[in-house]
């Protein structure tokens, strides 16, 4: 017979797991924050503590367009101008102007995806190349070049999950 794993080791281990979880929750979402622009103050927590919520209700009333500027300068201006809204129409918008909600649901797909290889390479500028050059597994697409549709980023997504987790991607 094998040997029973005490209640208070379980709780612990599901505990520290829940605390790693939601520590890499908090991760994500900063770095969300960081590729949307920075946001204002009261987004940037919410989404530092992964309260997608905050990234619908932002989406809905459209991030603005200040914040845009400065999310094109941290992402490859060609993918931005490419997935989210071309340079020209970007400059046409007063600072304070927001985007359209499918703008804003663009530019936090692009954002969502610059985080996740953020987190799975462990720095931007790693995370970035690995975006921008040709990977075997998606028939020798940039994965950045997947970005101008949902499904192309849950590809990515899903391969940035494999590497996170050790699987030959």
């Amino acid at each position: 017979m094998g040997t029973a794993t005490p209640l208070n080791v379980i709780t612990s281990q599901g505990e520290s797991e829940w605390a790693m979880k939601m520590e890499s929750q908090s991760e994500l979402g900063a770095e969300l924050a960081y590729y949307l622009g920075d946001l204002e103050s009261r987004e940037l927590v919410a989404l530092q503590w992964g309260d997608w919520a905050a990234l619908h209700r932002l989406t809905e009333q459209g991030v603005a367009a200040r914040h845009a500027a400065r999310m094109r300068s941290r992402v490859s201006a060609s993918v931005f101008d490419r997935c989210v809204m071309p340079r020209t129409t970007l400059q046409s918008k007063a600072p304070s102007a927001r985007l359209s909600t499918l703008q804003s649901e663009r530019a936090v797909r692009v954002a969502h995806i610059y985080a996740l290889a953020t987190r799975a390479f462990g720095d931007r500028d790693r995370g970035s190349a690995w975006l921008q050059r040709a990977n075997a597994a998606l028939d020798g697409n940039a994965p950045s070049d997947l970005l101008t549709n949902e499904a192309g980023a849950r590809c990515i997504e899903q391969l940035l999950g494999r590497l996170e987790h050790g699987v030959a991607a």
